[in-house]
């Protein structure tokens, strides 16, 4: 039988006897999660009667591979809309599908996908889930028929997925995802400098809507004698980081204000409030027009900046939908070891608060869509030239 690992948190358990190792983590799994400030404040009434149900049916069922077992206890993690939450295997095997592969042309979610040049997937519908195997592979370590992801519906429509990381195959969740012109937005790993995510051949190329893998986290530039350009890609407080910020800022209160100002938030990782609100102070002294880019990759303080600043007269929100992570999160990177320690849960200790819950999952809509398939400033700096 496996051994119930319970790291950093107070309540210990003891196994009954007869218990099986998928009910014995799926018990600590749900007492770490109703620890958590998301659960306490959304699983209330049906959705706590729902919620149990689903716990009941994990603790009830077994366990075939790797993948199904991460699956089961996944089911109870996304019950709450918390995307700082994350569940993954050190290490997994992925299995083989046996099974018989029927595509509906019709649903715009099967079909095969490219993920860069390293294999060919094929994604069909299997009861209420999408399965995606390989189904040609020019790296030795995936072969054809393996499962390399999965992808579930929620009750209100949205997705969440399983995936196995490109290169080591150990499995992860992804509590949202998103599917676009031909492409699963957050199935993105940037291995060796190579930008990769799922996506079908001949769909609408989102590379220029995207940051090269190499590009600076942060940068400023004069792109002609009436714009400004200011690329932060981080509000991380670690001695790097916060040097590299410190300098920019710098930088930017021994600039010559310019009428317009491109402020580039595309794929930022989030991080302190405290470095987020440097910005946010000369954003709001700015008095000429201010262009916010973003992508589905600006996430978490990035998001919350953007929310302080979006009514502003002066402010366009341009690109695409941000990630739609930016409440909750962690304070003290607790972790607990399920499935002899192979499974890490990584719960979340911050509140959220309720006039900002809209956005978690969903993400801020801009307010001037860009094509993704086009350079972002150059768009935006042709309708400043039309204007």
């Amino acid at each position: 039988m496996r051994k119930l690992y319970r790291l950093f948190f107070c309540l210990s358990l003891s196994p009954a006897l007869g218990q099986t190792s998928l009910e014995q983590d799926a018990l600590a799994l749900d007492l770490a999660l109703q620890k958590t400030k998301s659960f306490k404040q959304q699983i209330k009434g049906k959705d706590k009667k729902e919620y149990y149900n689903r716990l009941q049916a994990v603790k009830s069922s077994s366990s075939l591979n790797d993948l199904d077992y991460l699956e089961k206890l996944s089911s109870l993690v996304i019950s709450v809309e918390d995307h700082h939450m994350s569940l993954y295997q050190l290490k997994s095997t992925p299995p083989f599908y046996e099974g018989e592969i029927n595509v509906t042309p019709s649903d715009s979610l099967e079909g095969e996908y490219e993920y860069g040049n390293w294999y060919k997937v094929k994604v069909f519908k299997k009861d209420d889930s999408y399965i995606g195997i390989i189904h040609s592979s020019d790296v030795p370590h995936w072969k054809a028929g393996e499962i390399v992801f999965t992808l579930h519906r929620k009750p209100n429509g949205s997705l969440w997925a399983i995936y196995a990381h490109p290169y080591t195959k150990n499995y992860v969740l992804c509590t949202q995802e998103r599917y676009q012109q031909g492409s699963l937005l957050h199935s993105e790993y940037i291995l060796n400098g190579q930008r990769m995510w799922y996506q079908k051949p001949g769909s609408i190329n989102r590379y220029p809507i995207k940051l090269h893998a190499k590009s600076p986290k942060f940068q400023h530039q004069i792109l002609n004698d009436k714009v400004q350009y200011t690329l932060i890609r981080s509000f991380q407080r670690n001695p790097i980081t916060t040097s590299s910020s410190d300098s920019l800022i710098a930088e930017l209160d021994a600039a010559k204000p310019l009428p317009y100002w491109i402020i580039d938030l595309r794929e930022n990782e989030g991080g302190s409030r405290f470095a987020m609100r440097k910005y946010l102070k000369r954003i709001k002294q700015y008095k000429g027009g201010i262009f916010v880019l973003m992508n589905h990759g600006t996430l978490s303080q990035a998001e919350l900046l953007i929310l302080k600043i979006r009514k502003m007269n002066n402010v366009t929100l341009s690109g695409e939908t941000t990630r739609g992570m930016l409440t909750y999160g962690s304070n003290y990177g607790r972790r607990l070891k399920l499935d002899e320690g192979n499974l890490i849960y990584y719960p979340t200790d911050m509140p959220g608060r309720r006039k900002i819950l809209k956005w978690e999952g969903k993400g801020i809509p801009p307010d001037l869509p860009l094509k993704t398939d086009q350079d972002p400033i150059e768009q935006i700096l042709k309708i400043l030239e039309s204007n």
